[in-house]
Order: C-alpha cells, then sequence, then structure tokens
C-alpha cells in the first residue's frame, strides 16, 4: 500500500525515551496510519492536542492510575471515534476503562498489526 493511501492517524502516549521511539518507529511502519503523532502524558492531552483526532490511541499502561481513572469519560469524549490499547507490564492490572484491547510490553509487529485490524476494520487498509 502506498504512502498516498493512508488514512488514519494515531496517537501514542509514553514518556520520551527509546521504547517511545521503538514504539513510534512500529506503529509508523503499519500501512494504514498517514500520521503518527506522540504525547508524554495522557493528564495533558485535549480534544484540539491532536488534530486530526487520531483513529487510535495507544497509551503506555504506566500512565494510567488513580489521578487518571476520573478523567477516562472526558479522555473518551474528547475523541468519541478513538479506538484505545492499553500496553502493559506483565503482571499489571489491565485497566477498568472500556472499550480497550490490553497488549503486553514486548508484543510483536504481528500482533500489533493484528490487533490495530480487528480495532480499525477496513479503516486499516490492510492488504488482504
Amino acid at each position: 500500500m502506498s504512502q498516498a493511501s493512508r488514512r488514519s492517524s494515531a496517537l501514542i502516549i509514553c514518556p520520551p525515551g527509546r521504547y517511545r521511539e521503538g514504539l513510534w518507529a512500529l506503529m509508523d511502519s503499519l500501512p494504514c496510519f498517514d500520521q503518527v503523532a506522540v504525547a508524554d502524558t495522557l493528564l495533558a492531552m485535549t480534544a484540539d492536542s491532536v488534530q486530526p483526532p487520531p483513529s487510535l490511541v495507544v497509551i503506555d499502561g504506566l500512565e494510567w492510575g488513580p489521578d487518571v481513572e476520573p478523567d477516562w469519560p472526558l479522555l473518551r469524549a474528547a475523541w468519541p471515534a478513538a479506538r484505545w490499547v492499553f500496553v502493559i507490564e506483565p503482571g499489571q492490572a489491565p485497566p477498568g476503562a472500556e472499550p480497550i484491547r490490553v497488549l503486553l510490553r514486548g508484543f510483536s509487529l504481528d500482533t500489533l498489526a493484528v490487533t490495530v485490524r480487528s480495532l480499525l476494520g477496513d479503516e486499516a487498509g490492510f492488504i488482504q
């Protein structure tokens, strides 16, 4: 699939560093995203933070906690059409937020691609 036919955007919420850089590289390698934005923290996000609104939001599970959980309805309302993926450490409890997908840190590119395809469907633009 050519770069010109990409049509979705993604947002990665993760502290700066090698892990975020690697996650960005994985997301950018998928054929469906024409933009992959990054943000340092979940609490700093607003509806106007990323334009166009993301189709997919990937959150480092270490960003989730009691200080963020009460704001979940506001975050969902900011991007009502977005799909959400939390990346957690083995043994870390997944957030109680719905609807989400959870990936364990260390997932493969194939696992990410299958997850994105299942969340975005035809919008993902993968070649069958």
